[in-house]
């Protein structure tokens, strides 16, 4: 199941230093930091799938891809002819390809081009240039009627013997890429024509670029005459044509026409546009509240108008719109010192991202609708925000699919309705509502496979007569399954499943609430097939918290703590028989609650155990071997006491919490190390309680 993201870099509470790569869905509980890759930049949509430039583990840069999880975000390695830096940048789609500026093993900056993979990427060579030696350092790509004009690095060079940069075209392929148009490269023209903001409109560009007696002005490029790009800054009124020049840029198409930042006249920065029809512009003039240096920065174009960073005459930074005829400050800040100061601006879900700044002047993520008067707000509620502010770059949107991974099983409160969410790590794919609706009378226990073949089945029991009954499901989707027979009653509560004979189908670990005796009931789907009481019977002082294998013999075992003193014991077993185990040490004390088991070393021999202290929320894991106790401890951050650990994803290393209010987050462990996870979106609400994850 596909959806529609944005992901940017940001900064998180852990490592504020290092930015991470973040992802969200515009609300502040589906805004998380998706990994820990270092410095996410130069973001595209691609394929199902988002590319970009990031720093892995050795400080190298290279290329990245990610469909939205933790485990889908991946370097592309390796790739032939790169150099160990990569530095990938200006990526562009471009038909079934994306292009742009790699360092290949010369360390020269040059075209390439990728499908996505490590396979797929190479170097664009046999260039018919004439490119310089010294590599063509593609800068600004933009696709225009059907190819990528750029910024390139000719043969040239200028009398301080630099290269000099031309307008070039690629069709994707070395013979297909060309110059267009060369700068003079004079003593006036150092740095050539150096195009730099190309913009479409139509099959026609406009572009910043320097002219011959080096004034950086307005040009227009024509692709009816592909080798011939003309400055037309004389035909824009108000316009500074000599000693600083126009200096356009952050160049944005308003329904053909260009709207933009630069110079006028008398020197102060202002908002210009030109009309490629009429082939004329003009300083757009007489803005009410606007400072002489109105300075439009990020011009983004959304529906109808334009929204845009602009100075008022306070002095402060604040967001602006414009239909080209009317323009209007739609916030200038909370307050803080330079005002809201908005950037990276991102249209998505019938609204516009941004970073602007709060009260305290740290940059944070913002929304707004674009209208004066309207909705213009921080997005709050987002977890695990460095100090200083998430500081959101490079916002981008993106849709992706990623595969489903797992499954988190909720149950209604007031109707009793379950439902299914299917995940990718924490990230909501699929699912949905589980028909028909068993009632409040029934109590969803947790999911298992009781069928074999790896389906996500659901126990159910009754809380007024004990019956239990067990849903075969695909997806969210009742097949079969139904009552087990016998009815225990209602004294005998269900705990939670494990496979006890290692048959590779999950059976019932069951406790009577009378007297504390427990009882396995090995099943094959929903038929009884054996086991039975377990002896001794522990008292009801002990209670059964859940199952795992903890000496890696294929038999689940169970995991037991005291009510009065904290003291856990896990019983080694063999199907519904005590083999080994015992008490654990030393005693946590009662503060500490036993939540449940998994493997979170990822080591493959023994399950460990979750605990939550029922006073300040703080979790700990214990690294078992057996029922000796070898390694771990609290993990850090706090979730604090409004966070409810559910469990684990059946005997893995995901941990699931519901908060208070009912949001869902899920923390995906390596060691008493978050790796990676966050919270679940959206938030259904304190109504809906979550049972499990698998």
């Amino acid at each position: 199941m596909s959806q529609t993201v944005v992901f940017f870099r940001g900064l998180n509470a852990s490592n504020p230093s290092q930015p991470g790569l973040w992802e969200t869905n515009g609300t502040g509980s589906g805004t998380f930091q998706l990994t820990s890759i270092v410095s996410p930049s130069n973001l595209v949509a691609f394929d199902d799938e988002a590319l970009f430039e990031g720093e892995n583990t050795g400080g190298v840069f290279g290329l990245w891809a990610t469909n939205g999880t933790p485990s889908g975000t991946v370097q592309l390695t390796p790739i032939t002819g790169a150099a160990t830096s990569f530095r990938p940048s200006d990526l562009t789609v471009f038909g079934a390809e994306v292009l742009f500026n790699g360092t290949n093993t010369g360390g020269h900056a040059s075209l390439w081009k990728t499908g996505g993979t490590a396979a797929t990427t190479a170097e664009i060579t046999g260039i018919a240039g004439p490119a310089a030696s010294a590599g063509l350092d593609p800068s600004d790509l933009t696709v225009v009627n059907g190819k990528v004009l750029f910024n390139g690095n000719d043969s040239r060079s200028n009398t301080a013997g630099h290269a000099v940069s031309g307008l070039w075209e690629t069709d994707g392929t070395g013979a297909g890429t060309i110059e267009l148009v060369p700068g003079a490269g004079g003593a006036s023209d150092p740095l050539g024509l150096n195009p730099s903001d190309i913009t479409a409109f139509g099959a026609d560009a406009l572009f910043s670029a320097t002219n011959a007696s080096g004034v950086v002005g307005l040009w227009e490029w024509n692709s009816a005459t592909p080798t011939i790009a003309t400055e037309v800054s004389g035909s824009v009124s108000g316009a500074n044509t000599s000693g600083l020049g126009l200096q356009p840029g952050n160049l944005a198409d308003l329904n053909g026409v260009a709207l933009f930042s630069g110079f006028d006249s008398t020197g102060h920065s202002s908002l210009f546009e030109f009309n490629l029809t009429t082939g004329t512009g003009s300083e757009v003039a007489g803005i009410t509240g606007a400072a002489a240096d109105f300075d439009p920065r990020f011009l983004t174009v959304f529906g109808s108008e334009v929204l845009f960073n602009g100075t008022d005459s306070t002095g402060a930074q604040g967001l602006w719109e414009t239909n080209g005829i009317t323009t209007h400050e739609i916030l200038a800040g909370l307050g803080n010192t330079g005002g809201l100061d908005p950037s990276n601006f991102e249209v998505f879900d019938g609204q516009v991202l941004f970073s602007g700044k709060d009260a305290s002047g740290n940059s944070q993520l913002w929304e707004t609708d674009g209208k004066v008067g309207g909705t213009t707000q921080q997005v709050t509620g987002i977890n695990n925000v460095s100090l200083s502010g998430l500081a959101p770059f490079d916002l981008t949107t993106a849709t992706v699919n990623p595969p489903p991974t797992g499954s988190l099983l909720w149950q209604n409160n007031t109707s009793g309705q379950g439902s299914i969410w299917e995940l990718s790590e924490n990230i909501l794919v699929g699912g949905g509502p589980v028909s028909p609706n068993p009632g409040l009378t029934w109590h969803a226990v947790g999911t298992a496979d009781f069928f074999g073949g790896g389906s996500t089945d659901i126990l159910w029991q009754n809380s007024t007569t004990g019956q239990a009954s067990i849903w075969k499901m695909n997806g969210s989707t009742l097949i079969g399954g139904g009552p087990v027979s016998a009815n225990p009653g209602p004294s005998w509560k269900a705990i939670g499943t494990g496979d006890f004979n290692d048959d590779g189908r999950s059976d019932i670990l069951w406790q009577n609430t009378n007297t504390g005796q427990a009882s396995v009931w090995e099943m094959n789907g929903n038929s009884i097939t054996g086991g039975g009481p377990v002896s001794p019977n522990p008292g009801t002082a002990w209670k059964a918290i859940g199952t795992g294998d903890f000496n890696h013999d294929g038999d689940s075992d169970i995991l037991w703590q005291n009510r009065s003193s904290g003291q856990v014991s896990i019983w080694e077993m063999d199907g519904n028989t005590l083999i080994g185990g015992g008490p654990v040490s030393p005693n946590p004390g009662t503060a500490w609650k036993a939540i449940g088991t998994g493997d979170f070393t990822h080591d493959g021999f023994s399950d460990d155990i979750l605990f939550q202290n029922s006073s300040t929320g703080q979790v700990s894991i214990w690294e078992m071997e057996g029922n000796r106790l070898i390694g771990g401890g609290p993990v850090s951050a706090n979730p604090g006491t409004s966070w409810h650990a559910i469990g684990t994803d059946g005997g893995g290393s995901d941990i699931l919490f519901q908060n208070t209010s009912g949001q869902a987050t899920v923390w995906d462990m390596s060691g008493t190390t978050i790796a990676g996870g966050g919270p679940v979106s959206p938030n259904p609400g304190p109504s809906w309680r979550a049972v499990g994850l698998t």
